[in-house]
């Protein structure tokens, strides 16, 4: 996650990272979203996948506040919890909606 991190902060997009056992996916956004939609979340779930963290371009930490998207992917993983990392290296871990 750290050099999504520094990936981040060199190209101002998103990326995100998808981890079963020793195999990651790797899916880069844009300035302000990473592509993956409910239907890509579930079959990776379902592919046994979970979701390791994604970022935020951003230096603040406003810039970790997760999206109403994030949480709607954590929940298509059925996970509680999920990492955002900014443009510096920092971190905000955020939990499932109650």
């Amino acid at each position: 996650m750290a050099d999504l991190s520094a990936l981040t902060a060199y190209t101002g997009d998103e990326f995100a990272m998808f981890t079963k056992g020793n195999e990651r996916i790797i899916i880069r956004g844009n300035s302000i979203k990473v592509n993956i939609g409910i239907s890509e979340a579930e079959k990776l779930a379902k592919d046994g996948y979970k979701w390791s963290g994604h970022t935020h371009p951003g230096i603040d930490y406003l810039s970790m506040q997760p999206s109403d998207g994030d949480y709607a992917i954590l929940d298509c993983f059925k996970q509680k919890i999920s990492v955002i990392y900014n443009s510096k290296g920092d971190y905000r871990t955020f939990e499932k909606r109650s």
